[in-house]
């Protein structure tokens, strides 16, 4: 292989064979047999070199293993490829369940997976203590909606699902989990550690379920080792924007929502867009495509759409009331 180059190599092992059909909700798949095929070629990874490590990640992603390919990149990375270079190598595999097809938006692939590990692991599962599971929801800077709290970790996730001062309800629905009922689970996934769960500490800011429907929950401790997540700077666009949402339909494994995701409409604080999104998802972080970052919760279904509150809609509303509304 020596005279070679990785984008060569790639060409020719893994571009004439490799059949993208489609992207599920946890990973990416290939035509029969194929993930397979390119599996059989590679050495265990502790014994590939940095090509092998690459192409290793493409066969994983093909495949259907995204936490096998982050270990690979993690591995790549760690031998000395740039990240710049994995990101155009993987880029064929198409994360984005449109194939080759990018139009909108900027899709890194290795970057991406890497993001979303951290993403992945600041997710949060709202339960009542010790039991039933409510909702989802994501660690954020306090800051982000209580300028006194800047600098401390706590939750964002829908008034629906927990708060103390709901408002009114739409009708048929229940009412939300209150604080001093509930806990945050954090599973711990893929890399931040063991599992852990921490016990929710009171309300820092709300926004009521009838109007931009979002709770700032303060914790009794910080989840160790998951870090705040870093919020979106790009504006989202109508029609312009795609966007990608976690959380635990049902309240089981966290999902990954990738497919049919542009972004339809935004006002008044809110945005409608076209994901797959179950049960249990609302208060799940919903993230832009263009730079990865935090841009709004999951809200529910709006007719034909999904509905999610933004941000800068919610930091607007704090900036005006200056604490608890």
């Amino acid at each position: 292989m020596k005279g070679r180059s990785l984008d060569a190599l790639w060409r020719e092992l893994v571009a004439g064979r490799l059949t993208v059909e489609s992207l599920g909700t946890t990973g990416v798949y290939a035509a029969p047999g194929e993930g397979e095929w390119l599996s059989s070629m590679l050495s265990p990874r502790d014994q590939r070199g940095p090509i092998e490590l690459v192409l290793g990640a493409a066969a994983e992603l093909a495949a259907g293993e995204p936490l096998e390919a982050l270990v690979s990149i993690q591995a790549a990375q760690a031998a000395g490829v740039e990240l710049a270079l994995l990101d155009r190598v993987l880029l064929g595999i198409g994360l984005d369940g449109e194939g080759r097809k990018r139009d909108v938006g900027t899709l890194r692939p290795a970057t991406w997976l890497l993001t979303a590990a951290a993403q992945a692991a600041a997710v949060g599962r709202v339960h009542a203590r010790g039991g039933r599971f409510v909702g989802s929801g994501v660690l954020v800077d306090a800051g982000l909606l209580v300028a006194a709290a800047a600098g401390r970790p706590a939750l964002l996730t829908c008034a629906h699902v927990c708060t103390d001062v709901p408002g009114a309800l739409p009708t048929g629905w229940p009412a939300p989990l209150a604080p001093e009922e509930a806990e945050v689970r954090f599973p711990g996934f893929p890399a931040a550690g063991p599992g852990q769960t921490v016990a929710v500490a009171g309300v820092l800011w709300r926004a009521p379920v009838a109007e931009l429907d979002a709770c700032l929950l303060g914790l009794a401790t910080p989840p160790a080792g998951v870090a705040p997540l870093a919020v979106s700077e790009v504006e989202v666009q109508p029609l312009d924007s795609r966007v990608y949402l976690m959380g635990f339909p049902r309240g089981e494994e966290l999902a990954i929502s990738m497919e049919q995701s542009v972004v339809r409409g935004v006002a008044e604080g809110r945005l409608t867009y076209d994901l797959d999104a179950l049960r249990g998802t609302s208060g799940g972080p919903i993230f832009h495509w263009a730079d990865l970052g935090l841009v709004a919760l999951h809200r529910g279904e709006r007719g034909d759409y999904r509905q999610g509150t933004l941000l800068e809609g919610l930091a607007w509303v704090a900036r005006q009331s200056g604490s608890i509304p």
